[in-house]
Formats: structure tokens, C-alpha cells, sequence
């Protein structure tokens, strides 16, 4: 059990970051590398956190 929360955890840390790198260096028109960096690092905790908070509180109870 420990192994597949684990192995979520990164697959979820993934796709947040991976998504939040698209969005910042391809969906915004930023100029500034630092402002891309910072977009970048920001969007992808969000949508990492939001993506592990969707799957505890929907997917994880029902398990």
C-alpha cells in the first residue's frame, strides 16, 4: 500500500509540474525568464496539490 502511494505521489508530481511548465512556457506570453520560472515553480504546486487533495478526498475513501 505504502509502495502505490508512493508511486501516485510521483505520478501526481509529475503531471502537476509537467502542467504547470506547459501553461508557463507555452500558454502564457512571459517575457521574463524569472517571471516563467516563478510561474512555472508556482503552477505546478498548485496543480500538484489540488490534483493529490481531488484524489484523496474522491478516489482514496472509496479504496
Amino acid at each position: 500500500m505504502k509502495v502505490l502511494f508512493i508511486l501516485g505521489l510521483v505520478l501526481i508530481l509529475a503531471f502537476g509540474f509537467s502542467l504547470g511548465a506547459w501553461v508557463a512556457f507555452y500558454g502564457l506570453k512571459l517575457k521574463h525568464p524569472v517571471s516563467k520560472g516563478l510561474t512555472f515553480l508556482l503552477l505546478g504546486a498548485l496543480i500538484s496539490f489540488l490534483t493529490f487533495a481531488l484524489s484523496i478526498f474522491i478516489v482514496w475513501p472509496g479504496v
